[in-house]
């Protein structure tokens, strides 16, 4: 490299359906679905994305998946933080969505081919 620094960058983590984890392998980003609120919300921690998911799918964690995204600390400062049941979060309105997606450095985890088209395998 020369002599240039690399930009900050944030992880964000958001608890999601295993649907709307194959949308987001099937589309490459986070998109609007049927009964969607105004924003998309996202942690600071993956332990946080937990909490939530357990708060909203149960606590089985096998009825819901956490997605973390790398963006730049550029991007990020553009969204609101917010404060909820003692944590920072992240709103990302709807109109935001395709400056979240195209801001993405990596989106985690990745799928499979297997997992893209529907098949599932014991581990």
């Amino acid at each position: 490299m020369s002599g240039g620094s690399e930009p900050e960058r944030v992880w964000l983590f958001r608890a999601i359906s295993v649907a709307e984890l194959q949308d987001i392998w099937q589309t490459g980003g986070f998109r609007p679905g049927v009964g969607t609120l105004e924003t998309k919300l996202f942690t600071l921690s993956r332990d946080a994305a937990a909490w939530f998911g357990q708060a909203l799918y149960g606590a089985n964690g096998a009825d819901f998946a956490i997605v973390e995204l790398c963006i730049s600390a550029r991007v990020a400062a553009r969204f609101d933080t917010l404060r909820v049941d003692g944590m920072q979060i992240v709103a990302v309105y709807l109109e935001q969505l395709a400056e979240l997606n195209a801001a993405l450095i990596q989106l985690l985890p990745r799928p499979s081919l297997e997992d893209l088209h529907g098949r599932h395998h014991d581990v």
